[in-house]
C-alpha cells in the first residue's frame, strides 16, 4: 500500500483515520456503532501508537488526546479540514452498511484493498462466518494490525506469531501485497479465492496514493478477479484548491503524499476507460449532509476543505456509460443514520442543550 512508504514505520494516515473514527464514534456518533466496534479499533490504535518509533509524534498524540472533545475538534478543523471526525465516521458507516447489504444480497467474498488500521474485515468476518474475507496490505501497518487481532483471538499472547499466510480466522486472511508489484490473481488463488462467487471489493482512501498508471493497472487486475454480479466500492479524492503551508507541512511530516486526484464529474469517463460502470455514488457533501449533527463545527466563509473524498460503486461493463454524474443515484447506506441523527437533534432534550 502506497501510504506505508517505509516498511519499518506504521502509516500516519492510517493512524489518523482510525483515531478520527474512534473520536467520532465515542462522541456524537456513539449510537451508530457498537461498543465492540470501538473497543477493537482502540486496541489496534493503541498498539500502533506504542509501536511508533518517533517519540515526538507519540508525545504530540498523547497531548492531543488529553484535550477535551471540543478542543480536539477545533484543532482538527483548523489543521486538517472541517468536520474531520464526521467524515471518518461517515465513511466507516457507509462501508459497514454496504457490507451487510451486499451479504444479504448474496455476496460470498469480500476483498479489502489497503485498509490500514481499520478493523472492519475482522469485525465482519466474526459476524458472517460463512463469508470469506481477504485483506491486502503491506509493511509495518499490516504487521501491527495482525499482531493486534491475534492478541484478541489468543488472549494472553502478544500476537507476535505472524505467519506468512496472515490467517486470523478461518474466513479471514490478511495477505501481504504490493499493488504495484504483485499479481493479485495469483495471490488470491493461493488462498481458495473463487472467481465465480459474488464478490465485493473495497478500496477506502487508497486511490490518492497510487499513480495514474498504477491505479489503472489495479483496476484491470480487479476486473479480472470479479464477475458481472460483483461490485467494487472505492473512493476518489478531489483536491479543490492548492494546499496551504499547514497542510503541506503535515504531509511532509508524515511522508505520505496525494499523488492522484479527480473531480467527481470525471470519474464516470475514467471508469469507462477501465471497463467499469458507475452504478451509485456517495459524494463528499452528501455524506456530510447525512451525518450532520448540531455539535459539528460550521463551515466558515473563508475556509473550505481543500480536499473532498467521493465514493463510487462500480460494476464491470464492456460498453461505455452515458450517464452524467447528476443522474447516478446516491447510495442509501447512510439514510437510516441520517434519520436517527435528525430525530436526536429534534428531541426536546437536544433543543434544550
Amino acid at each position: 500500500m502506497m501510504r506505508d512508504n517505509k516498511s519499518t514505520k506504521p502509516s500516519n494516515t492510517a493512524l489518523a483515520v482510525i483515531d478520527g473514527f474512534i473520536r467520532g464514534a465515542r462522541n456524537e456518533y456513539q449510537g451508530l456503532f457498537s461498543d465492540n466496534d470501538i473497543v477493537v479499533a482502540e486496541h489496534i490504535r493503541n498498539l500502533a501508537i506504542r509501536a511508533n518509533p518517533s517519540w515526538l509524534q507519540y508525545g504530540a498524540f498523547t497531548l492531543f488526546t488529553s484535550l477535551n472533545y471540543t478542543l480536539q475538534s477545533k484543532t482538527l478543523n483548523y489543521l486538517i479540514g472541517l468536520n474531520y471526525d464526521r467524515h471518518m465516521a461517515g465513511r466507516k458507516l457507509l462501508i459497514r452498511n454496504k457490507i451487510e447489504d451486499a451479504i444479504a444480497s448474496g455476496t460470498r467474498q469480500i476483498i479489502f484493498l489497503g485498509s490500514g488500521f481499520d478493523p472492519r474485515a475482522y469485525l465482519a468476518a466474526k459476524l458472517f462466518p460463512s463469508v470469506q474475507f481477504f485483506e491486502l496490505d503491506r509493511g509495518r501497518t499490516r504487521e501491527i494490525k495482525l499482531q493486534a487481532l491475534r492478541s484478541i483471538e489468543q488472549p494472553g499472547s502478544n500476537g507476535m506469531n505472524v505467519s506468512a499466510s496472515g490467517k486470523v480466522l478461518d474466513n479471514l486472511c490478511c495477505l501481504d501485497c504490493d499493488f504495484e508489484k504483485d499479481n493479485l490473481k495469483d495471490l488470491l488463488n493461493g488462498y481458495h479465492y473463487d472467481i465465480a462467487a459474488k464478490t465485493l471489493v473495497i478500496a477506502e482512501g487508497l486511490t490518492s496514493y497510487l499513480t495514474n498508471n498504477s491505479l489503472r493497472s489495479l483496476l484491470g487486475s480487479i476486473a479480472s478477479l470479479i464477475n458481472q454480479n460483483s461490485e467494487f466500492l472505492l473512493s476518489f479524492t478531489y483536491v479543490t484548491k492548492p494546499q496551504g503551508a499547514i497542510e503541506a507541512g503535515l504531509m511532509n511530516a508524515a511522508q505520505e503524499y496525494i499523488v492522484f486526484d479527480m473531480p467527481p464529474d470525471q470519474v464516470i469517463k475514467f471508469c469507462n476507460e477501465n471497463s467499469y460502470h458507475v452504478t451509485q455514488k456517495m459524494l463528499h457533501d452528501d455524506m456530510h449532509g447525512k451525518m450532520s449533527t448540531e455539535i459539528d463545527a460550521q463551515p466558515s466563509e473563508n475556509k473550505a476543505n481543500i480536499k473532498q473524498e467521493n465514493y463510487f460503486l462500480l460494476a464491470c461493463a464492456s460498453q461505455p456509460q452515458l450517464n452524467a454524474i447528476a443522474e447516478i443515484p446516491t447510495m442509501k447506506q447512510l439514510d437510516q443514520a441520517a434519520s436517527l441523527l435528525r430525530m436526536e437533534n429534534s428531541s426536546p432534550e437536544c433543543s434544550m442543550m
